[in-house]
């Protein structure tokens, strides 16, 4: 069973990508974000909402308003984004799991080491290298790098639910 990062979490690393992408310096409508990378401009508005109260991206408002990034991706981990849009990981069983409670509480604290190894991987992922890994696949697909601004984000491995796979192999 894989385990899935949520469509709110596709669109927080794809709108954050595009944003790194970004040279200008100006805040990004988000309008642009989300024609660019071919998402609903009304659910990532909310997304980019959140990951502005995290403090990961700067909302802009007025004529020349939209979003820029806060935190460089060297200090911005895929842990940051799936917190920013899902709240803190943390296991939860239900109150009557039919198991005794020995069981019961030697199974939370498994899934609760489980839990917390997941968190140490999820921030050990650096948005830095997630651009590095987009550039050399543009150069693997054209030869050549290609500006950031004009590459297509990350999308996602299921193309219908939009939800990212992810292993979770030792290295």
């Amino acid at each position: 069973m894989p385990l899935k990062l949520s469509q709110s979490v596709s669109y927080a690393v794809r709108a954050y990508l595009q944003l790194a992408a970004e040279t200008g310096g100006s805040p990004v409508p988000c309008r642009r974000i989300a024609a660019d990378g071919n998402m609903p401009q009304r659910y990532l508005l909310q997304v980019l909402r959140e990951l502005a109260r995290q403090r990961i991206v700067r909302s802009v408002r007025g004529g020349g308003g939209g979003f820029k990034l806060l935190r460089r991706p060297q200090e911005t981990s895929l842990l940051d984004l799936v917190e920013a849009v899902e709240g803190p990981l943390r296991v939860e069983l239900p109150e009557d799991a039919g198991l005794s409670g020995e069981c019961q509480a030697r199974l939370r604290e498994s899934l609760g080491q489980i839990t917390d190894h997941l968190r140490r991987q999820l921030h050990a992922v650096k948005l830095s290298y997630l651009i590095s890994v987009l550039r050399r696949s543009q150069e693997a697909a054209t030869g050549s790098l290609r500006s950031p601004a004009h590459a297509p984000p990350c999308h996602s491995n299921d193309q219908h639910t939009g939800s990212f796979s992810i292993s979770l192999a030792s290295n």
